[in-house]
């Protein structure tokens, strides 16, 4: 069981070390980080592939969501919003990846019909998945 009011105090303080040293205004910026992103600054800080990336965020982020049970706190609502405006402007500066192929028995080894496991860059979030 997730306490949503002790949750979403520790939850902000997580999503506020996450984010890059230019979103700090101050005390108040827990609850609305800057997002005027100043020239030759990058979300390198939080872009993450894995579990210590957006993924790991956005599962947090329904966990304190969902428990809520009967009423709606604004705060995690406040992070839901800054998030996706978050990953909008992530998206923004990635080059699209290049397009793929299929092959005829993908993930499975052509000699011996066995499970390989393949691993594949990922150009958003700069990691190997």
């Amino acid at each position: 069981m997730v306490n949503p009011l002790e949750y979403g105090k520790k939850f902000l303080v997580w999503w506020k070390k996450m984010q890059p040293s230019w979103r700090a205004s101050g005390p108040e910026a827990i609850l609305s980080p800057l997002r005027d992103m100043p020239t030759g600054k990058t979300w390198q800080a939080i872009r993450k592939g894995g579990t210590a990336g957006v993924y790991t965020v956005v599962m947090g982020l329904s966990w304190w969501i969902m428990a809520q049970h009967i009423e709606r706190d604004a705060n995690a609502w406040s992070v839901v919003d800054d998030l996706t405006w978050v990953i909008q402007q992530m998206k923004k500066d990635m080059p699209l990846p290049p397009p793929t192929q299929k092959r005829a028995h993908e993930g499975e080894d052509e000699d011996e019909g066995q499970q390989v496991k393949r691993y594949v860059s990922c150009p958003y979030f700069d990691a190997v998945y």
